[in-house]
């Protein structure tokens, strides 16, 4: 026992010393700020003092005061110049005055810069007195207190003085050395008063805890209450001789009370209310007292390592709403000198303000979080919200208040969106999350373009980003149970939509915030929100009709289930066309781009569905029919596009026209394969049983007779449109299709028809030939160049 005694001593010693270390070097730090004010004041007045004339009447003063001489000419002022700034500086204040006709010499910079490394630099009577007034001071309470815990040691080893009256002494003992320290502090002995006053209240604190933890004279609550006392007194000391290092004795044993009075058992109201006091006299004593800055983040450390301390040991899910309650309370305490700082213009926020900030706020929503969030989760969410409100109110005091300060309205405002963040992720989950989170990247983008801030404008985005991937991670996110959907009212569609609404936004409140990548970032989010168009159409059609295929029987079954990607196809042509004709509008590259990426979807999906089997064949209609009607309307839209590339002579105007062209020559080829084979694919489903083998033998024939026809007609218009055009490309289409056609008869038609469909064929095939080769012999000048035309005559 009476070695834990001494390491408590020495436990004392070994952090007060540090603190008295820590504050010393502060104070002479505000000095030489101080010292560095009064000099810039003293420049500005040399500066004034050379650029004013003076008159003759204050030249004599000058004379008199400064160099102490009756006559002095004004010639040798600027000889003098040293000697004058010196004796000028010595003075309190420098006369001003008007010259005669002269003007003194300006004053080098260098001349002050030394000034000042001469006021940095302790001389070597300085040094003796901090080493012999200060530190062998603060050496000499350390050891009495080192000395004092020995003799009583010893004294209890052997017995001289009861339990009681060791208490009793030791409590007298530091009595006297407070009554010593007030002694001679009006004796003018300012720091040995100080020093005695800071081993006085050590004394103090110990004699308490002696009389708890190892005689047991006393209560834990009766110790508190004196504990708390000696607290008092310490501040109280603190504050009547203005002396930082006694407060800091008071804060250490405040400190420390806790954990010395500890029996294994804690109150939680009793602990925390207790901490709650502390942090408001200690904040108190730091707002009287401004130099005294290391109060605050010291009463944060104390309400920290108490917290956690008694967290570990004896917190339990029961108790979360009463710890919820006093965690708030703690966090409240700090948040309001955060207030009257910014209320009080003539404090600056310093980083040290700002790290106390920080440090509060995170290690208040670390740890309600950790106590609320495993038994309420949903509470956890609303306390979280009820937060980021609050730091949004000081967001809105701190931009009346100091308009100016951007650093610091950033801050809380990212703090008020981080905690918005954290709360959507709580109080939500799935499509929900993404809503919420689109809704703060919109209100957040809404005031980026009206305050106009470019950093507001990259959170934004940030969340945005953030709520695509979400959306991206949710299970049923492209796959909605059919029972369950409800064509644009579902929450995916609201999810959509919110994202949607959101990246529109942000492109929007962009082009009005320019600023360095802004070119990157605008084309980005405009490809965002278009893709988000198209999923919202894509998956809101397909579950549309997986629910409609669901819920209907038969051959309607059956065309909801094989056709639903034409609908798909006319729902993308539209947006294609409204993209492409708003990019002409606006001259917004992104968005035709965009079209053409929609364009090349819908080509490459009716090319792989176009040759399939239409189905049900029972509801076919040559010409009228979906896939017809797609196949058209997407031709349609290429050549509009087409048209309106042409108009505008745009640089990509002859590539865009090979592909469309190629691609409606193949649409139409697809078109028209597609509805003669299934014209004698219907016919064919309609025989029945009883129906001879020689009659579907013969209809077949004669489905494969047409398709060789409908391919030569159709090459041979392909032609003459190629020649009439003076279209390469065409031309190159009809050849390519010839040989497909050629290929088909002598290798499918030769072996598999009749004789009688042969020799219809190979006429066909014979008469389609020729015709193109008198094509191309009658309109070579429209096929090939002058040159080559003159070369090869008829």
């Amino acid at each position: 026992m009476a070695i834990t005694f001494i390491l408590v001593v020495l436990l004392i010693g070994l952090i007060v010393l540090p603190l008295v270390s820590i504050a010393g070097t502060q104070r002479n730090s505000i000095k030489m700020d101080e010292l560095e004010k009064e000099l810039k004041q003293l420049k500005t007045q040399l500066a004034n003092y050379q650029s004013e004339k003076s008159k003759d009447s204050a030249k004599e003063e000058i004379k008199k005061e400064i160099f102490s001489t009756p006559e002095l000419k004004t010639e040798d002022i600027p000889v003098a110049k040293e000697t004058v700034i010196k004796e000028a500086i010595a003075i309190d204040s420098i006369p001003k005055f008007e010259s005669s006709g002269k003007k003194i010499a300006p004053v080098k910079s260098d001349f002050y810069d030394k000034i000042t490394e001469q006021i940095r630099s302790m001389t070597s009577s300085e040094w003796e007195t901090l080493i012999g007034g200060k530190i062998l001071n603060r050496i000499g309470a350390l050891a009495v207190i080192i000395g004092v815990g020995f003799f009583l040691k010893y004294a209890f080893d052997n017995n001289w003085i009861t339990e009681t009256m060791r208490v009793l002494i030791g409590l007298a003992i530091g009595f006297l050395l407070l009554f010593g320290g007030h002694y001679y502090h009006k004796k003018g002995f300012l720091i040995f008063s100080r020093g005695l006053i800071g081993a006085g209240i050590a004394i103090l604190y110990l004699s308490v805890y002696a009389s708890f933890n190892y005689y047991h004279l006393v209560s834990q609550i009766v110790a508190f209450a004196m504990m708390i006392v000696v607290t008092i007194i310490s501040f109280w000391q603190a504050i009547k001789y203005n002396s930082l290092i006694i407060s800091l004795f008071g804060w250490l044993g405040a400190t420390l009370t806790p954990f010395l009075l500890s029996t294994g058992t804690a109150s939680e109201s009793g602990l925390l209310s207790y901490v709650a006091f502390l942090d408001v006299g200690l904040l108190y004593i730091a707002m009287k007292k401004e130099r005294w800055l290391i109060l605050e983040p010291l009463s944060l450390l104390s309400t920290i390592l108490i917290y956690s301390s008694w967290n570990w040991s004896y917190f339990l899910p029961d108790m979360c709403l009463e710890t919820s309650l006093f965690l708030f309370l703690l966090w409240a305490i700090f948040l309001a000198s955060e207030i009257i700082k910014i209320s009080s213009l003539k404090r600056k926020i310093t980083l040290v303000d700002q790290g106390i900030s920080l440090t509060n706020g995170g290690f208040f929503y670390l740890s309600l979080y950790w106590a609320v969030n495993p038994s309420h989760h949903q509470l956890m969410g609303v306390l979280t919200i009820v937060v980021a409100a609050a730091y949004l109110g000081i967001y809105f005091l701190t931009r009346k208040k100091r308009q100016g300060e951007e650093y610091l309205l950033t801050r809380y405002l990212f703090s008020t969106l981080l905690l918005s963040v954290c709360a959507s992720f709580i109080q939500f989950k799935n499509f929900e999350i993404t809503i919420a989170l689109s809704i703060e990247s919109f209100l957040l983008t809404w005031i980026a373009r009206k305050d106009k801030n470019i950093l507001l404008n990259l959170a934004s985005i940030a969340i945005l980003i953030l709520s695509i991937f979400n959306f991206l991670f949710i299970p049923t996110a492209f796959n909605i149970d059919a029972k369950e959907f409800c064509l644009l009212f579902n929450m995916r569609s609201a999810a959509l939509i919110s994202v949607l609404l959101s990246a529109f936004g942000s492109g929007t409140s962009i082009r009005i915030n320019d600023f360095k990548f802004s070119n990157i970032i605008k084309p980005a989010l405009t490809y965002t929100w278009i893709a988000v168009l198209f999923t919202l159409i894509t998956v809101e059609t397909s579950d549309l009709f997986d629910c409609l295929w669901t819920n209907s029987i038969g051959s309607i079954q059956t065309f909801y289930k094989d056709n639903y990607i034409w609908v798909l196809v006319l729902e993308w042509i539209i947006l294609s066309l409204l993209l492409f004709y708003y990019s002409f509008k606006r001259q917004f590259i992104p968005h035709l781009y965009s079209s053409f990426i929609i364009t090349a979807l819908i080509l490459f999906f009716s090319v792989i569905n176009g040759f399939l089997k239409f189905s049900p064949l029972s509801m076919f209609l040559p010409l009228i029919n979906i896939r017809s009607i797609a196949l058209l309307i997407v031709c349609t839209l290429l050549w509009l596009m087409l048209a309106t590339i042409r108009r505008e002579n745009y640089n990509f105007r002859k590539t865009f026209e090979k592909i469309a062209g190629i691609s409606i020559a193949l649409l139409l080829f697809i078109l028209l394969t597609s509805d003669t084979r299934d014209i004698f694919g219907k016919k064919i489903d309609s025989f029945s049983e009883k129906d001879s083998t020689q009659l579907l033998t013969s209809t077949v024939y004669l489905m494969q007779l047409c398709l060789s026809g409908i391919w030569l007609l159709y090459s041979i218009t392909l032609m003459i449109a190629g020649i009439y055009k003076r279209n390469f490309g065409i031309r190159i289409i009809s050849i390519v299709l010839f040989g497909i056609t050629i290929l088909k008869i002598f290798f499918y038609d030769l072996s598999n028809l009749d004789t009688l469909h042969r020799i219809f064929s190979f006429i066909g095939l014979g008469f389609t030939l020729l015709s193109v080769s008198y094509l191309y012999h009658k309109y070579k000048h429209l096929i090939l160049p002058e040159k080559l035309a003159v070369k090869n005559p008829t």
